[in-house]
C-alpha cells in the first residue's frame, strides 16, 4: 500500500462512521536499540507492527505491517 493508498483508506474508515467516540488504542514497545525499535499498535481496525529508525535525532516509521482482528 502506497502513503496515499494509507490515506484515502484512513479517511474513509474515519468517514465511515466506524469509529467508536472512544477508539480503543494501545502501543506497547516491543524492543529499542540506538537507532532502531519496534512497536505494535493494537487499535480498533486491527493491529499494526512497526518498525522504526532514528535519523537525525528523529524517530521515522519505516515500514508496518497490519492485520484486522481475528474473527
Amino acid at each position: 500500500m502506497t502513503r496515499d493508498q494509507l490515506i484515502a483508506l484512513a479517511g474513509w474508515y474515519k468517514d465511515s462512521g466506524n469509529l467508536s467516540a472512544d477508539p480503543r488504542k494501545k502501543i506497547e514497545v516491543v524492543d529499542v536499540l540506538e537507532n532502531v525499535a519496534t512497536a505494535k499498535l493494537v487499535a480498533d481496525w486491527g493491529v499494526d507492527f512497526m518498525q522504526l529508525t532514528k535519523t537525525n535525532g528523529e524517530w521515522q516509521i519505516v515500514h508496518i505491517v497490519w492485520n484486522s482482528h481475528p474473527e
